[in-house]
């Protein structure tokens, strides 16, 4: 029995060992994720079997740090990574384990996300995989699913679609199918609401009308027709007895069909007579659109045959994602609510010159939510009126920081703090300007419109006319050239030769030109004035001024007497 007994106590003992060595090995590789180093790198350098088992031990970290009620920032911070970072860690684990058969009720006691949230992001990840082209058969066997249920759902998505109030050429664009096809799925769906004794609306009856499609083909048609011979959508809408919604869009529509079929942005704009800023806005609206949704880079090139650089800068220009965000199924997380005795803690930290990370860690909370404290601590006292020299003083910051959150804060809450320059506007006035710009308004309506400093305005005016591609500055060029340019003008009389030839804008050139032949007729009025050699009026003879002048009056009085005699006559 003792044998025994020391046996189950070695055990015991073997065990604690073994948990411990697990935490200590763990811990390492958390330290050299939190360093930087890649989890090739570190698989290679702890001698570990797999990068899956590092893998596998920094999703244990964060799953443990969720169960703890840790913010996806903090796990983030800590990490020293993006919170957008840890959700693709999270995301690519899930569908790794679904695939490997996993339930997703399993998972979701393991991942404290939610067993729903889970089902959706699967869902989620089947529409794009078949949107992407992967078959219903091999997604079934990936997830061990069959392929009735993975039809099933493709085909929720797509009525869920519908419901939401896209049209049914919508739908079929987004996921490659034809109209026909689409217009099927959605009469059995139909069909099923009948039996269930649900009410249908209006547009759902006219849909088992069997002339229903050529109806809405014939009615596209219609559109596309009249929209070639005027362009406004309130006319056509109104001549062919339409709603403005519909008829914008059945063009837009036009418009997505013909960048999928590879055709370019000019070639659309002549075929649809439109002009080509509106085709590339309706683009960017569908990629913004579309990946405000989760759509990837790449799935979206493959949609619209437009490239990657292309897709992720407009997204990132619609400030919808940033670069590395990803389809995530957390969600938003807000800043750790801090009370005002915690407020005034961190104040007094941030002025005996204690680090912000260190800040942080005491009070456990994010590091942006320090510097959100210190800032609005900043902008209070120099609104109370302290100087900006004393408020930097205070804070051991460089006088550029202060002038950092002055210019780039709304200082509708600060109304006693004048921003240092004259060049500084808000955000908000910024847009404000934008949009003023775009409806037409000149830069003093805008200075009066918005109260921004002209200079400033000016500016923004610059920026606004570089986005549509508008040149307004002067190009200026010495004599020579101007004169080696109008001469090359004279003797081949064609713009585009001469353009090509110096390098220089039709535009330009015509500058040239015109402002040549002003100087040129200047100067020849000029040489006319001084040819003329007009005599002293003291040097002429009063005697020929008086014959002079009565010969013109017995010339006028002859006239007259003519005229009258004339009329008398007739």
């Amino acid at each position: 029995m003792r044998k025994v007994g020391q046996t189950m106590d070695e055990k015991t003992e073997s065990g604690k060992k073994k948990m411990k060595e697990d935490e200590r090995i763990k811990q390492q590789v958390i330290d050299q994720i939190a360093q930087g180093t890649s989890i090739t790198a570190i698989s290679k350098k702890m001698h570990l079997m797999s990068s899956e088992k590092t893998k596998q031990l920094l999703v244990d970290h964060i799953c443990e740090q969720l169960k703890a009620k840790k913010t996806m920032e903090m796990i983030a911070e800590s990490l020293n990574k993006f919170p957008t970072e840890i959700v693709k860690i999270l995301n690519d684990y899930t569908i790794q384990q679904l695939q490997r058969g996993v339930s997703p009720v399993i998972l979701s006691e393991k991942i404290p996300i939610g067993l729903e949230e889970i089902i959706q992001y699967r869902n989620t990840y089947l529409v794009n995989k078949i949107e992407e082209g992967e078959s219903l058969r091999s997604l079934g066997k990936k997830f061990g699913m069959a392929q009735k249920v993975v039809k099933e759902i493709w085909h929720t998505a797509m009525l869920m679609q519908i419901s939401t109030g896209r049209t049914l050429e919508e739908v079929a664009f987004d996921f490659r199918l034809s109209l026909e096809e689409i217009w099927t799925i959605q009469i059995e769906h139909l069909v099923k609401k009948i039996g269930e004794e649900q009410p249908l609306t209006v547009h759902e009856q006219k849909m088992f009308e069997p002339t229903y499609l050529k109806e809405l083909n014939e009615q596209h048609q219609q559109v596309r027709t009249a929209l070639k011979k005027c362009p406004s959508h309130k006319k056509v809408a109104k001549q062919l007895n339409l709603s403005t919604t519909t008829v914008t869009k059945i063009q837009n529509l036009a418009i997505l069909t013909k960048l999928a079929k590879g055709k370019t942005i000019e070639v659309i704009g002549a075929e649809l007579f439109i002009d080509c800023e509106k085709v590339k806005k309706v683009r960017n609206q569908y990629i913004a659109q579309k990946v405000l949704e989760g759509k990837t880079y790449v799935h979206l090139h493959k949609k619209i045959n437009t490239s990657q650089h292309i897709i992720e800068k407009k997204a990132i220009a619609t400030k919808i994602v940033s670069k590395r965000q990803a389809p995530s199924i957390v969600k938003n997380l807000k800043y750790f609510e801090v009370d005002e005795k915690t407020k005034n803690g961190i104040i007094q930290l941030c002025q005996n010159k204690i680090e912000i990370n260190t800040i942080a860690k005491q009070f456990s909370i994010n590091r942006r939510t320090v510097l959100k404290i210190r800032k609005e601590a900043i902008l209070t006292d120099l609104n109370n009126g302290i100087t900006r020299e004393e408020v930097r003083k205070k804070f051991n910051l460089p006088l550029k920081s202060i002038i950092y959150i002055i210019g780039h804060t709304s200082l509708a809450r600060y109304p006693n703090i004048k921003r240092l320059t004259n060049n500084s506007a808000t955000i908000a006035q910024k847009k404000r300007a934008v949009q003023l710009f775009n409806r037409g308004h000149k830069i003093k309506e805008v200075v009066d419109l918005t109260g921004i400093p002209k200079n400033t305005v000016r500016q923004i005016s610059v920026r606004v006319s570089r986005e549509r591609n508008v040149v307004f500055k002067k190009e200026w060029y010495p004599e020579e050239k101007q004169k080696a340019i109008l001469n090359y003008l004279d003797t081949s009389k064609s713009l585009e030769l001469t353009a090509a030839r110096f390098n220089v804008s039709k535009i330009t050139i015509c500058r040239m030109a015109s402002r040549a032949q002003e100087v040129k007729e200047k100067r020849e009025q000029w040489d006319k004035k001084q040819t003329v050699k007009k005599e002293p009026l003291n040097k002429l003879k009063w005697g020929a001024i008086h014959k002079s002048l009565h010969e013109t009056k017995d010339a006028r009085e002859a006239s007259t007497s003519r005229n009258h005699s004339f009329s008398i006559e007739k």
